[in-house]
């Protein structure tokens, strides 16, 4: 296997994206934990679109540091993130050359009830209060479940409508999903139709930017919502 045979060459660490928001893909990090683990591997895990909706195994996947912001799946107010790191994974790091990115510093920091520059205290606040309302509404799970019916809905309603996702429901995360334009679209002039009738969508990446487009029900998305999107694209459709 290549990354097996790369892991032998001395590789230290393994940096790699929980939730692929160009196509949705939840990417299976049991594999490639296992083997980072058998070469004694650190793990650095971009969880930004995933932490607070997917599954995350801290432990089983010998995590070492796992990269999080307050908005998306937290429905935080964006402006601050935050590392959630292994305390024996950091005491490892002296060599630094950064100053704004040295989480050993700000890990020393709050142990004294502090932090090493000035934080924006009303994202701090916006923040406890997310985490408060995330745990009270039953934690992860609850999180995914919602995002899940509310995707379900959503995506057979489009199905219905011959808008097909770019990958497999089995590989998609519960966060967002990426659909093939409707035949014959403009994603701008479609872009622009929702935008106008209150509904912001996003165009794909690279080569897939003319090709698809990607909907997210993060946040306070109800039902009603998604119904009224629905009819939107559907009117767009027809005309």
């Amino acid at each position: 296997n290549m990354l097996a045979s790369r892991l032998q060459q001395g590789v230290t660490h393994i940096a790699l994206v929980h939730h692929e928001t160009t196509t949705g893909k939840l990417n299976h990090i049991e594999a490639i934990a296992e083997l980072a683990r058998q070469y004694n591997v650190s793990l650095l895990l971009d969880a930004v679109s995933s932490f607070g909706a997917e599954e995350i195994k801290f432990e089983n996947w010998n995590i070492s540091a796992c990269a999080v912001t307050a908005n998306k799946c937290l429905h935080g107010v964006p402006g601050i993130s935050f590392v959630i790191i292994n305390r024996k994974s950091i005491q490892q790091s002296n060599s630094r050359n950064t100053l704004y990115l040295d989480l050993k510093t700000y890990m020393q920091q709050q142990d004294a009830s502090s932090t090493p520059f000035t934080q924006s205290i009303q994202v701090l606040y916006a923040l406890d209060e997310a985490l408060d309302e995330h745990a009270e509404s039953g934690g992860w799970l609850s999180r995914r479940d919602d995002y899940r019916k509310k995707m379900e809905l959503l995506n057979n309603r489009l199905v219905a409508l011959n808008i097909i996702p770019l990958i497999k429901p089995e590989d998609s995360s519960c966060v967002l999903v990426t659909y093939h334009l409707p035949e014959n679209t403009n994603y701008q002039a479609f872009h622009d139709y929702l935008k106008d009738n209150g509904f912001v969508i996003y165009s794909g990446q690279g080569g897939l930017a003319s090709k698809v487009f990607r909907i997210s029900l993060m946040g306070e998305v109800s039902v009603t919502d998604i119904e009224r999107l629905v009819g939107l694209i559907e009117g767009f459709i027809e005309n």
